[in-house]
């Protein structure tokens, strides 16, 4: 059965990576080539459902993969054509491939896997930013020390390869203060590409975090609950003052990471809700992204001062763009409100005044979210009004396929599934002590 497994992991990794280098006979014919990858990832999210059996006794890692097959679809499905369609087609490809691997290899090939996409979208940042005169080179410089810690850890052992891994995986789920690298990366990047990092980059690290933590010394453990709360803290005042929709969602992800960072500390492990937290959050800031993405298409920027009132000419978007910022605020109905109700029934700590601060870090985020939806939607423009053309049915409908799997994944009681980590995503990390607050 391992060798099935095994096989079927190959495919798993073969298939996007060949539809990108096959695709490139058709760079020069955008629409094509989108077609060409939305049957490449149809075709993943198959092999992907087939193959799930040997794989069934790993539910954490099954969601996630098939939440990074899903957001990639979906954010192709709503690319929209620019100049830069071809490279945004292939790059997604090309990381659902690399993205997969990680999830379904082990050992030195995991950590081989993930330094492949940290030095893909660090070459990818360097470049649109050269292009922007806003090269962010702290990001980049976060990417090399996420690179040089799954280095350290192959030779490493013990608590230090546990601190490495911890600094690697906090490079793509962000903590305080290795957020910068997917700040910047959300920020910059062109077309649909952040609305699939956003699901990407922080799947493998709470991935290899779900992993990790059970196995983590105590004053790591520590560390991580202080730099949690810190970094929710500090993502929710820097949401405050950004202008950029890119950077304000960016900043308010940061936020809610923190959270998810706060609650494995606590628990020591992975929990159903938190996953289901992590998903649904990540599934609807994806969508939030690809909405921006959407406005940029038609303004040719995202700032919020620069674009209000679209809701009168914009009908369409505007009742999207509601609905999404009701599911990212935790309303009810929605996948973040219920695995976020449960993760605070289920929490125990000695420190409840952690929890107090969560919550009100929690209602200073939805307030930014309401603040997005009001100056984007009801606010008023800095510049003359021009005709805007409403969301056409192919750019409506990626948004509504993520709305209805939010509502869908808010029905579902997470208690219903058995979440376990499986052999094959496990680190060779020595259990030095654990931490109980």
């Amino acid at each position: 059965m391992m060798e099935n497994w095994l096989n079927s992991s190959l495919i798993l990794v073969a298939a996007p990576i060949l539809g990108a280098l096959l695709g490139l006979a058709l760079w020069k014919w955008p629409r094509i080539f989108k077609t060409w990858a939305l049957a490449f990832l149809a075709a993943t999210g198959l092999i992907l459902t087939v193959y799930s059996g040997p794989s069934s006794d790993d539910t954490t890692s099954g969601i996630l993969m098939a939440l990074i097959v899903l957001a990639a679809f979906l954010s192709v499905l709503g690319h929209n054509q620019q100049k830069d369609t071809p490279a945004v087609l292939f790059l997604t490809l090309v990381l659902v491939g690399l993205g997969l691997g990680f999830m379904t290899s082990e050992g030195g090939a995991r950590i081989s896997f993930l330094g492949e996409i940290f030095v893909l979208v660090g070459m990818v940042l360097f470049y649109y930013g050269s292009l922007s005169r806003e090269i962010s080179w702290g990001a980049l410089g976060l990417y090399g020390l996420g690179l040089t810690c799954l280095g350290v850890s192959v030779v490493a052992s013990g608590s230090m390869d546990a601190l490495v891994l911890v600094v690697a995986f906090a490079v793509a789920l962000p903590l305080f203060p290795f957020h910068g690298a997917i700040i910047a990366t959300l920020g910059n990047l062109p077309g649909s590409l952040p609305a699939f990092l956003v699901v990407l980059l922080p799947s493998l690290g709470f991935s290899g975090v779900s992993v990790l933590i059970p196995t983590l010394p105590a004053w790591l453990m520590h560390s991580i609950f202080v730099l949690a709360l810190l970094g929710a803290l500090y993502g929710a005042l820097k949401a405050l003052v950004q202008f950029r929709m890119g950077y304000l969602l960016a900043y308010a992800y940061m936020a809610q990471m923190g959270i998810v960072w706060w609650y494995v500390a606590v628990n020591g492990s992975t929990t159903p809700q938190v996953v289901m937290f992590f998903s649904g959050l990540a599934l609807v800031t994806s969508g939030l992204y690809l909405a921006g993405h959407h406005l940029h298409t038609r303004f040719g920027h995202l700032d919020m001062d620069k674009m209000g009132g679209v809701a009168h000419s914009m009908p369409r978007f505007a009742t999207i763009l509601v609905v999404l910022v009701t599911a990212a605020m935790g309303l009810p109905l929605f996948a973040v409100f219920s695995a976020f109700f449960e993760m605070m029934l289920h929490v125990s700590t000695a420190f409840p005044w952690s929890t107090l601060a969560i919550l009100a870090i929690w209602l200073m985020v939805s307030w930014h979210y309401a603040l997005l939806m009001h100056r984007v939607l009801f606010g008023r423009s800095l510049v003359p009004a021009f005709p805007r053309r409403d969301l056409a049915p192919g750019e409506l409908l990626p948004l509504i396929l993520m709305v209805l799997v939010l509502m869908l994944a808010g029905l579902v009681p997470s208690d219903l599934v058995g979440f376990t980590n499986s052999p094959v995503l496990s680190f060779h990390v020595e259990e030095v002590g654990t931490w109980k607050p």
